[in-house]
């Protein structure tokens, strides 16, 4: 540390430097921590995320498809909205049990499910599927896309969402 004539104390660039690793050590401990609780409570591996701190999960669950080759092996997947909704509630269950703080919200195309993870660093985890599992797309116009070099205009639909407020707390375990 530095001081100057009035004893003011500035942090040098190498302690700075070691709170930012401490705030990064302690990100990740609670996010790791965070996905190990709520993985061990419900069991399921879509849980567990694409790495250790994930702070974005697709928890989006999909009808079987048939093994490759198979007829209809490379299909779009059919979303299971029930299962889906069913482990967003169980997540929800768990985060409250822990007295986290749990909200949703929709984005244009997803439906999250946010778990806040304290206050001191303002860490959150989402959990997301596909906003058709809460809501209903309907077609309210169409739109013009104008032409682009290599490429002739298109029309699209104009799509609005109805979503009605869901519990998520009121699905079965």
């Amino acid at each position: 540390m530095t001081t100057t004539d009035t004893d003011v104390t500035e942090p040098t660039e190498l302690e700075r430097y070691f709170e930012r690793i401490r705030k990064a050590e302690a990100r990740f401990t609670t996010l790791v921590n965070w996905h190990t609780e709520v993985y061990m409570a419900i069991e399921h591996t879509d849980l567990l995320g694409g790495s250790v701190d994930s702070t974005y999960v697709n928890v989006a669950q999909y009808e079987p498809s048939p093994e490759y080759p198979n007829e209809g092996w490379n299909d779009t997947p059919v979303l299971n909205v029930d299962e889906t909704l069913k482990l967003m509630a169980k997540i929800t269950r768990f985060a409250r049990s822990k007295g986290y703080e749990v909200t949703k919200d929709y984005d244009s195309s997803d439906f999250n499910l946010r778990i806040k993870l304290g206050d001191e660093f303002g860490y959150a985890v989402t959990y997301y599927c596909k906003r058709d599992a809460v809501c209903t797309p309907k077609v309210v116009g169409k739109k013009v896309i104008p032409a682009k070099p290599a490429e002739p205009p298109r029309v699209e639909d104009v799509i609005e969402w109805e979503c009605s407020k869901i519990s998520l707390l009121g699905f079965d375990e």
